[in-house]
């Protein structure tokens, strides 16, 4: 079941499963619910072993079922982090986007430190290519790493790393305005 939809009402508790063995009730973005002859369990909706079960009675429903939810909200992946065509090409423009403002945020360091701003260098062009890979790879590890440490890591280290890329590139060589 989609967690945007109404949830099942809590006091209904499923019939006893027509075969021994695990039966799945509910699906969410993370965990199933599910019960078998003795439990209500809750699992990762890769598999394994129950992360919780709870007793086979109304309250271990209800307890279950509120269980479920608060779960499958806290681990669910967000939308803008889905592993889909729509997704990927938008996280890729919003790097884009990225590597445009560090653009700006350059020409804002050239033009206040009297350098020209209407030609580039070779030396800074080669810096500013050489961010647009970078930008793209930091905001894209920012949006798909499992880990958030790593995630903050790869866009400060990244996507920071192209910005003093672009601004030092363009103030080695580019002459005064």
């Amino acid at each position: 079941m989609q967690l945007d939809r109404p949830p099942a009402p809590a006091d209904v508790v499923p019939a006893a499963p027509p075969s021994p063995g695990p039966t799945t009730t509910h699906t969410g973005r993370a965990y199933t619910l599910g019960y078998d002859e003795s439990s209500f369990a809750i699992s990762r909706l890769l598999g394994g072993a129950p992360v919780e079960r709870f007793e086979r009675t109304e309250d271990g429903w209800r307890r279950a079922w509120d269980r479920f939810q608060q779960l499958d909200r806290r681990d669910a992946v967000p939308a803008w982090r889905q592993r889909t065509a729509p997704w990927i090409l938008l996280n890729v423009a919003i790097s884009i986007a990225a590597w445009l403002a560090i653009l700006l945020v350059d020409g804002v360091v050239l033009a206040a430190t009297d350098r020209e701003t209407e030609e580039i260098s070779t030396t800074a062009g080669i810096g500013i290519g050489l961010a647009l890979p970078l930008t793209i790879a930091g905001w894209l590890l920012y949006a798909y790493a499992a880990n958030l440490q790593r995630r903050r890591l790869a866009l400060a280290v990244l996507v920071g790393g192209a910005l003093v890329l672009v601004i030092v590139t363009s103030l080695v060589d580019q002459p005064a305005a």
